[in-house]
């Protein structure tokens, strides 16, 4: 019997085996149907049979580039599956025709061609339809990445002048508070009420300034500060204080002098103590004490505020000083996520650097270090 014979009336053995292989071996085929499977390999067994029967010149005429498109269609294929399909077929093909009969060399390599042509023509499309894929990935990519920075740009422009017009506004309702204050000195009832409005815009001022100081740093600025000879421990005492008082809990302090007299900007050294006090009281356990401690050594001063509560997870550590980033914990608690990138601001503008230790048995420790003089850091 003929070669071509014994693959026409084994046709659908052959494709019966062929599928059962493929979708034993190749990973991208589990899943799929049978009709999709099938796809042109029918045609292609029947091209094969022409090119046997009719002994035409060796060439193939039968084109798979509908089998790589289809290929190219399938979530997980590769183009190590689409070869390894055709791969399975030719040794299907040649187990089935051993088993009936001879075949000779011109034959067996008239069926590798006619098989190695369609692998070239399928994997073809199958690339040039990935790679265009790929270039519409990267392309809609890029488009979206443009249009997150120029909504970032527009964010920051919005807060910039927000910020910047509510200012003023503010600044004229202290000026009227204070005359309020001297008109009301003797009414001590209503001079509670007026601290209390003035605790509040004075925490609203307190959110612009560091908008716009978080704002600066973003564009690559370093927030200006005035480094004068002060004593930071003047500072650390009553940022403690007002916190304490707000807190309900125990806030410590352990600090290894009684003083920290120096070259800094005292003021801008609180700002950043008091969002590192003010991220302890919101995100630590508030049956735990929060303790800060200080200390100066040869070289420089360490300034932390450490507290117990849910351990910052490690893969959020890196990003945890970037701006308007914040912590997935869990508690839902809400905030503009500045806190933290400005304390890295205004440490990084005295010449130093921030560091955090986080831990479930340690708890959480936010370090700043500074160098004991700041002239350099400051351009002076």
């Amino acid at each position: 019997m003929k070669v071509f014979d014994i693959i026409r009336q084994h046709k659908d053995q052959i494709l019966k085996q062929w599928l059962a292989a493929v979708k034993k071996q190749v990973d991208g085929a589990k899943g799929q149907t049978t009709p999709a499977l099938r796809n042109d390999v029918p045609d292609l067994l029947e091209e094969i049979i022409t090119i046997l029967d009719e002994d035409t010149p060796q060439e193939s005429l039968h084109e798979s580039v509908d089998h790589g498109r289809l290929r190219a269609a399938i979530k997980g294929y590769t183009l190590s599956h689409v070869i390894r399909e055709y791969r399975l077929l030719l040794q299907v093909i040649f187990e089935t025709v051993d088993q009936v009969g001879a075949i000779k060399p011109s034959e067996r390599n008239k069926i590798i061609f006619t098989v190695t042509s369609a692998i070239e023509h399928a994997s073809q499309a199958f690339f040039e339809i990935r790679q265009d894929e790929e270039i519409k990935a990267k392309q809609e990519a890029e488009a979206l990445v443009e249009e997150l920075r120029e909504e970032a740009q527009l964010r920051d422009d919005f807060i910039g002048t927000v910020t910047h017009d509510l200012r003023n506004p503010l600044a004229n309702t202290l000026t009227f508070l204070d005359l309020l204050k001297n008109k009301l000195s003797s009414e001590p009832v209503y001079l509670k009420h007026l601290h209390a409005i003035q605790i509040r815009i004075n925490q609203a001022e307190t959110l612009i300034r560091n908008l716009l100081d978080v704002n600066l740093i973003k564009s690559g600025g370093r927030l200006p500060i005035h480094p004068q000879c002060c004593d930071l421990m003047v500072e650390i005492r009553s940022s403690v204080e007002e916190y304490a008082e707000q807190y309900g809990g125990e806030i410590q302090i352990k600090c290894e002098q009684s003083s920290l007299e120096g070259n800094y900007d005292c003021k801008a050294l609180r700002r950043a103590l008091d969002n590192l006090i003010q991220n302890a009281i919101k995100y630590g356990d508030q049956q735990s004490v929060i303790t800060v401690w200080c200390r100066r050594l040869d070289d420089y001063i360490e300034l932390s505020v450490h507290n117990y509560g849910n351990p910052i997870p490690i893969h959020q550590q890196a990003k945890i000083f970037s701006r308007y980033y914040q912590v997935e914990d869990g508690s839902h608690k809400k905030g503009w996520g500045i806190g933290l990138s400005l304390v890295k601001g205004i440490v990084e503008a005295h010449g130093g650097k921030v560091d955090l230790v986080s831990s479930t048995q340690e708890g959480t420790t936010f370090s700043a270090k500074i160098p004991n003089t700041v002239k350099l850091a400051n351009g002076s």
